[in-house]
Parts: C-alpha cells; structure tokens; sequence
C-alpha cells in the first residue's frame, strides 16, 4: 500500500486479499479498521514472538521439571520397600505418587511450551517495509493507542504469521511498488487529476493506494526477463569472444554470478546451489568447446 502524500501515515503497497471486500474505512475506527488493514494482505499479519519471555518460561518450567527428578530420586532412594520400586501396581507410597502426579503435569505443559515455542521460532521475520507501513499508517491515522502499538518498535522480535517462500518475488514486487508509487505521484496525478484516484479497490484514503493483484503477474514477467538475461547473456558474451582465455574468464564471471543470485536471492540449500552451480558451469564450458569446433570447421 503505497501513499502518495507527504502526511505522517505513508504506507507502503498492498495487494488484497478481497478478503472483506470492503474498503478499509468502511470499518469503524479503531480496531475494526485496523484488523481490516491487516486482513488485506499477507504480509501485514506481523505480531510478537515473545522471544524473551518464552525463554524465561522455558527456564522455569524446566527447572521445575529438574526439582521434581531430584525429588523423585530421593523418594526413592529413602524407600526401605523395593518392591514398591518393582511393581508400580502395588506402590503404595503417597509422596511418590503426588510427585508422580506433578511431574506428568509439569513434563506435559513443558512439552507444549517447548512445540508452541519452536513454532513461533521458526517464522519468519518480519519484513521491515511492511513494519514501516504499519507504523506510518497507525501514526498518521490515530486509531489505535500508542502504547497498544508500540509492539510495531520491537523489530527484532516480530514475525509474520504467513512466510514468503519467494524473497526474490517478494524485493522485485517491491521496486515495482515504488515504481508505481512514484509514477503515480509525479505523472498521473500531473496529467490525469485527482479524479482517476477514486478508482481505487479496498480504501477511500486519498493517501493510501493498493495496486492489486496485477503487479504479481507484473512482478513474475520481470523476473522471466531477468532470469533470461542472466542465464543467456554469458552466452552472448562468449560467441563474441575468439581467445580461450577470455572465454573461460567470461565462464568463472558468469558462473560466480549465477551461484551468488542462487544463494542470496533464494532459499536453496548449499549442496543445491552448488549442484546447479556445477551443472550452469558445465554447460558454458560445453557450449564453448562445441563453438570451437564450428569455428574450427
């Protein structure tokens, strides 16, 4: 959701859901506008981990979990019956079956601290542009309580509830955001008037914009282009190329480059990255031996 404005509450873009279909301001003040702002894109379900005191209930509850062992050890260390210790159906030892009792209790709310824990460890975190949005938007409107927002300032410890699996969809998306933004600001509204602003899915906010679901499919055709000329433009080089040397110069480049675009702009493992590093290499080197050979001939 990008603002074309110079108000406090810029936003960034947004792409709707249609989730409510309504726009945004038709939700009453407040909370029901602010959850319609959050339920309008995937990328705005940002809330608090609680890193800090998920460890600390972690701590305690283990160590809640270490004294009631030690205990059940010296309960049975002390007992002079060992058969009690042999046969759990004729144990009859009320300390140790309290302790017992405690001990199941405690292991069972550990176990389900330590999965919710491990959950909400391994999101992922929040985007900062979308935190910015967020932020702007709460700040400029006022719907919402300083101190009841102030969960946006702690952004180490926010995640998003739906993961991106694709960063390098999600950056190219955000520079045609901009791009879009700023056409929008500098052109459009210079040619065009405020009129054409009205046109707008999901907010009547003359500061806010959604581009829809258009700049995906936009987003998708640049990055084919992109990837083509990554993949092709090496090739070219090559072709022009009449000195073995420079040729397989052209091929450590061109090779570097590409498992450097596969390790930082996607999620591949490393043994994936250099696999296809590998394979992208072999092919340069095949095409510049086939190319000898026809110029060769």
């Amino acid at each position: 959701m990008a603002d074309s404005g110079d108000r406090s509450g810029d936003v960034e873009s947004l792409q709707p859901d249609a989730s409510h279909g309504l726009p945004v301001e038709d939700f009453r003040p407040g909370y029901p506008r602010y959850a319609a702002l959050l339920s309008a894109d995937p990328g705005y379900h940002i809330f608090r981990r609680f890193t800090r005191a998920r460890q600390r209930l972690l701590l305690l509850k283990q160590d809640e979990i270490c004294r009631l062992e030690e205990s059940l050890d010296n309960i049975d260390d002390k007992d002079p019956n060992l058969v009690f210790l042999g046969c759990s159906r004729i144990d009859n030892n009320k300390e140790r079956q309290e302790n017992l009792k405690d001990l199941s209790k405690a292991m069972a709310e550990y176990d389900a601290l330590f999965e919710h824990s491990h959950h909400a460890f391994s999101l992922q975190q929040a985007a900062p542009r979308n935190v910015n949005s967020l932020k702007n938007w709460t700040a400029g409107t006022g719907d919402i309580g300083r101190q009841e927002t102030a969960y946006l300032n702690k952004r180490e410890d926010l995640v998003t509830l739906v993961s991106c699996e694709d960063g390098a969809m999600e950056r190219v998306e955000w520079i045609l955001e901009d791009i879009l933004a700023w056409f929008h600001d500098r052109v459009r509204m210079r040619f065009w008037g405020v009129a054409k602003r009205k046109k707008r899915m999901m907010t009547t906010d003359e500061h806010v914009f959604f581009f829809g679901p258009r700049l995906k499919s936009a987003s998708r055709a640049l990055m084919a282009w992109l990837t083509t000329l990554v993949l092709l433009a090496p090739v070219i080089v090559l072709n022009s190329l009449s000195t073995m040397i420079g040729r397989f110069v052209t091929i450590v480049i061109a090779a570097g480059i590409f498992v450097f675009a596969v390790s930082f702009i996607t999620k591949a493992k490393t043994l994936d990255v250099f696999l296809s590093g590998a394979a992208y290499a072999a092919v340069l080197v095949v095409f510049t031996s086939n190319n000898n050979g026809l110029s060769a001939g």
